[in-house]
């Protein structure tokens, strides 16, 4: 990809304008992140083809009043997801870049961290849509949703990925995902399941990206989560840092809906 690009500049710019923009950088280094930007197009076009075909095809399965119902369960799980994650995703990218030998105690602290958060916020969650709602239905589905954030805190090896340069796995595994879970889709839909299948699926995508980021991890970095340990001082560092992205994380979603 990059030579692509290396030659479509050399031909369309000034020949003084391509040595200071292109000429006097780390080709090397030019290389690396350009490849690794592109991965991350490809992936996100990749996805947001696929996403619109099976919106379309799940709304029209799914009725009016179902596909209400799964919204609704979906927007209420969305609330309580920026209390799960504790904003601490973008401090977490940000540490493994600036201390790669201390990943192990990034990552531990950092998982540990999200599983407790995830387990409370889940609890909170159900407790609330069971006193809200007398709908038995609607607060099963929404049990199923927000077991997700229990599940979350077991794909945070794709930050490294992103860390060290390399979101061609990240990228890969998240392709993987997007072509298993819209056949998984159709053939409910072709066996004439109910929604409940439907919310256990967007269950089952988030265990298969932490599964195969878990295995891309062994395999390109060779490190053990065995290896990972909780440090007590910064874990109390990485959640002060972090308040302010959840603030602004519950701003911009309250803001957008």
């Amino acid at each position: 990809m990059f030579p692509v690009v290396n030659i479509i500049l050399k031909k369309t710019i000034p020949q003084w304008a391509y040595v200071r923009l292109v000429g006097r950088w780390d080709n090397a280094g030019l290389k690396k992140y350009s490849s690794n930007t592109g991965w991350l197009l490809l992936g996100k076009i990749f996805s947001l083809v696929v996403s619109f075909f099976m919106v379309a095809i799940v709304a029209r399965y799914l009725g009016p009043e179902n596909l209400g119902k799964f919204s609704y369960a979906q927007s209420f799980v969305a609330i309580f997801s920026v209390l799960a994650s504790l904003g601490i995703n973008q401090i977490l990218l940000r540490d493994l870049v600036e201390f790669p030998k201390k990943e192990n105690q990034i990552l531990g602290t950092a998982f540990i961290i999200k599983l407790f958060s995830g387990a409370i916020t889940t609890a909170l969650t159900i407790s609330i849509a069971y006193f809200l709602d007398a709908d038995i239905f609607l607060t099963f589905l929404i049990l199923i949703l927000s077991l997700s954030f229990i599940v979350e805190p077991f794909g945070i090896t794709s930050s490294v990925f992103g860390a060290r340069v390399k979101s061609k796995y990240s990228v890969i595994s998240k392709i993987i995902v997007t072509v298993l879970i819209p056949l998984l889709k159709l053939l409910i839909i072709f066996t004439g399941k109910g929604i409940l299948f439907f919310a256990a699926i967007i269950l089952l995508e988030i265990i298969l990206s932490a599964f195969i980021s878990f295995i891309f991890y062994l395999r390109v970095f060779k490190h053990s989560p065995l290896q990972w340990s909780v440090d007590v001082a910064y874990g109390k560092k990485l959640i002060c840092s972090s308040i302010p992205m959840l603030f602004a994380g519950v701003s911009g979603y309250l803001f957008a809906r």
